[in-house]
């Protein structure tokens, strides 16, 4: 649940993951404008393992969908040597994601019920500590096999969970204090991680990406929590790829162009020497990121959809954000050069534009459809 204008690296005020950014600095690449489809767990596990857009309706791939046949981040790396554990300090089981896994080449899936030793911190789950502890666990096991991580902490999930190591901020909302000391307590946990895997001379064969599964809101436009909007509060993430690779003088420290979570899979198997399956329908930026001649950031778009209330689809379409209220036909436009806080809608003075967005919107839920029928998804 962390957003991206929470963090001083994406201009939030205050530093919650001073770890991230002093990593960041040296070795990474911090993407500026990468957005989740939509404000839910279960959809961007879908987007984040399989690089495929998740459904455009209430329902879940991983719940409702078990004969989907895109082959998931795990089965890609798995045939070629690597073997992977997904982790969560709270309960895959929840939306049946804990079948979904299993069923799709993950060789350990570690949630709260099997994670060893652990307390309970809150009805959602265990400290992220046992979470971090696992991971270093299931790379000791084999160090001459590769490894490949999918790591889902609960502490930045609503109630928001500070343990006393954290700093106290001042903000004058309570909750909000609350959730940026507990995203400190996860930048802390990656900070550890990376110490560890330097320790064990790991680190330079090893990429960590850090991003959310969705954004959090906190009354930026009338709402708190996630699921119910698709303004940047409940869909712009972070993304940040950290790598010694990348402390080269000519990475770029900051991609600025558009991009979605179903962009990770492809990006990171591609890093790894791997084609990525055709299927995925994510962009590959490792020419990017790499500097390969004729690298060039594309002009891409980024699609999300909410259904907490009623479907909401919007697109990220270059310095414009579009939003589209299905029940009632109201859209919003923002111009996000010069209203980065969506306050003020030019939807009335862009009604060429608009009606573009609106045909680019309902023209990728047909898409989606027919592609979700094609992969076994009905």
């Amino acid at each position: 649940s962390v957003g991206a204008r929470n963090l001083s690296m994406y201009g939030g005020p205050h530093e919650a993951m001073p770890n991230l950014a002093r990593l960041a600095a040296e070795q990474g690449v911090i993407f500026e404008n990468v957005y989740a489809h939509a404000p839910s767990s279960p959809k961007g596990l879908v987007a984040l393992a399989a690089g495929v857009y998740p459904r455009v309706d209430w329902k879940l791939i991983s719940r409702d969908n078990p004969e989907f046949d895109v082959p998931l981040l795990p089965q890609v790396l798995g045939e070629h040597g690597y073997r992977s554990a997904y982790l969560h300090s709270g309960y895959w089981s929840w939306k049946n994601r804990d079948r979904f896994l299993r069923d799709r080449g993950v060789d350990r899936v570690i949630d709260t019920d099997t994670l060893a030793d652990s307390e309970k911190v809150f009805s959602w789950g265990v400290s992220d500590d046992a979470l971090f502890d696992a991971a270093l666990d299931f790379i000791e096991e084999d160090s001459e096999r590769p490894f490949h991580l999918f790591m889902w902490t609960i502490e930045t999930h609503h109630p928001y969970i500070a343990d006393d190591a954290s700093p106290r901020f001042d903000v004058d909302d309570e909750e909000w204090a609350r959730y940026l000391s507990a995203i400190h307590g996860a930048d802390r946990r990656i900070a550890r991680l990376v110490e560890q895997l330097q320790a064990r001379g790991l680190a330079d064969d090893t990429i960590i990406a850090v991003t959310g599964d969705h954004g959090e809101a906190f009354g930026q436009h009338g709402q708190r929590v996630h699921s119910f909007g698709v303004y940047d509060e409940n869909v712009h993430v972070p993304l940040v790829l950290i790598s010694p690779r990348f402390a080269a003088t000519d990475t770029p420290r900051r991609i600025s162009g558009v991009a979605q979570q179903i962009d990770v899979a492809p990006t990171l198997v591609s890093l790894a020497g791997i084609a990525p399956p055709p299927a995925w329908q994510g962009h590959d930026w490792s020419a990017t990121l790499t500097g390969r001649a004729g690298a060039v950031v594309p002009d891409r778009r980024a699609y999300f959809y909410s259904t907490g209330n009623e479907v909401l689809l919007g697109v990220r379409d270059g310095r414009y954000k579009y939003h589209f209220y299905v029940s009632s036909g109201y859209e919003e436009l923002f111009d996000l050069e010069r209203d980065p806080d969506e306050l003020h809608s030019v939807a009335g003075e862009h009604a060429e534009l608009c009606r573009q967005e609106r045909a680019r919107v309902a023209g990728l839920v047909q898409h989606q459809r027919n592609y979700l029928r094609h992969h076994g998804a009905r």
